[in-house]
């Protein structure tokens, strides 16, 4: 029942005029434990044994906010509160070498696939969100050194896919290749950028209309010689395995 009404506070947040222009939660905790963070993501464990107390002393600054106080805020002060409360609890758990934890609200909890799947994809409808969500594999988003913030999310988002992109670690366009190699986000929630980079007929037969609307998303964070390769569309997709690796190190 916690999270069913707490999830019909978000589904309606838009219903309000934002009241108030400023970060839901205080992000100084969190900006400090991510200082152990390096740039490819991985924790230096030890370090953050010693500012653990830091990701719960935020983590507990979301156990004082209700479902209902979000309608006060901007649509991007709220994505930045879920996906830092997201990353929040992923890094507790990496640190820790436990189970993927929940994020606790004062009325309601949510594990973090609830909140990626009932909150984040279904309400907000962002297909951003897949690159600042951070994972347990090597191949995927990597967490980003500060927190997420709602004055600066578009900016902060748009680097965040760029970065993503261009790691050869895990995504592979190179114009004259007969296949590009693409992250596993762009197969398993593929159908994410339907809304707004999907097509109404497919020009192209040989890709669906679901890797049409990907194609078309990755076009817009790449080089122009890659966007005219893309549009040539003379290579096949492969798309690319998770990689299961532990992202912490001393």
């Amino acid at each position: 029942m916690k999270f069913c009404l707490c999830l019909f506070f978000t589904l309606f947040l838009f219903s309000f005029q934002p009241l108030i222009a400023s970060e839901i939660v205080e992000n100084a905790p969190f900006n400090e434990a991510l200082k152990e963070v390096t740039e490819n993501g991985r924790i230096h464990s030890e370090k953050m044994k010693q500012k653990k107390f830091l990701l719960s002393e935020y983590l507990a600054s979301y156990k004082k906010i209700r479902g209902s106080d979000l309608e006060h805020y901007t649509r991007e002060e709220q994505l930045a509160f879920w996906i830092n409360g997201y990353n929040a609890v992923m890094l507790q758990s990496l640190s820790e070498h436990a189970s993927q934890g929940t994020l606790e609200l004062e009325d309601c909890s949510f594990t973090l696939e609830q909140l990626r799947d009932r909150v984040l994809r279904r309400r907000y409808r962002d297909e951003r969100i897949h690159f600042a969500l951070a994972g347990p594999f090597a191949n995927g988003p990597a967490l980003r050194g500060m927190a997420f913030t709602g004055k600066d999310l578009d900016g902060e988002l748009d680097a965040a896919i760029r970065k993503f992109i261009s790691d050869p670690h895990k995504n592979r366009i190179q114009p004259g290749r007969k296949f590009i190699e693409l992250s596993f986000i762009f197969k398993d929630f593929g159908e994410d950028f339907l809304l707004n980079y999907g097509a109404l007929e497919n020009s192209h037969k040989k890709f669906s209309l679901t890797e049409m609307a990907v194609l078309s998303f990755i076009a817009q964070h790449v080089s122009p010689d890659e966007v005219s390769y893309l549009s040539d569309a003379r290579y096949k997709i492969v798309y690319l395995p998770r990689e299961v690796s532990q992202k912490t190190g001393n």
